[in-house]
């Protein structure tokens, strides 16, 4: 019931746009407080990055900084290893049949030979994954470290391509994998 004198109207949808735009500009300030500085981005110094399209062979990298994500159509395994306890959360393997704490502490994710499975994976902070007989691997990493990779005699797809070029932030520049390994640097011309 409304008291003599009160306009008639919703109040909530007249204040709405102002507090909607009070919201983001609160949550952007939030998320530039609490963004770790360890984590890469476009603008770091020194951050660079690598793509794998349609990759078949074997990937290792070795990150001090980054992230890492991608997924594989089959794998033979895909081995990480958190290399600092506690900067981020662990490395993350989905759609593996097993997984396999090594004595060395990192982890081995296989799935079933009979009837392998894709799996995706991904992480962030530093890190080393190392993947091997990959069969159609999509793989994007950004940030600071290296990684060495080879078609380890699997000529698959056509595209079984990698780009490491960080100054068009890898959408240019697309190299075979070959069976030789070959060692990539993941930084910009910068670090």
């Amino acid at each position: 019931m409304l008291k003599l004198g009160t306009p008639v109207g919703d109040t909530l949808s007249s204040m709405r746009p102002l507090l909607c735009a009070a919201v983001v500009l609160a949550s952007g300030l939030v998320v530039g407080i609490f963004v770790p500085s360890g984590a890469a981005s476009a603008s770091a110094p020194g951050d660079g990055c690598l793509v794998v399209k349609s990759g078949f062979g074997n990937v290792s990298i070795a990150l001090t900084r980054g992230v890492v994500f991608g997924r594989v159509q089959s794998a033979e395994s895909i081995t990480t290893d958190d290399t600092v306890e506690g900067d981020f959360a662990p490395p993350r393997v989905i759609g593996a049949d097993s997984r396999r704490v090594l004595q060395d502490g990192s982890v081995r994710y296989t799935t079933n030979a009979t009837s392998p499975g894709s799996m995706r994976f991904r992480s962030t902070g530093a890190v080393k994954i190392k993947i091997t007989q990959a069969t159609f691997l999509d793989l994007s990493v950004v940030g600071k470290g290296v990684a060495v990779l080879s078609n380890g005699g699997l000529n698959g797809a056509p595209n079984n391509q990698y780009s490491a070029d960080a100054a068009s932030f890898c959408q240019d520049a697309f190299l075979p994998l070959t069976l030789k390994p070959i060692k990539v640097s993941i930084s910009s011309p910068e670090s």
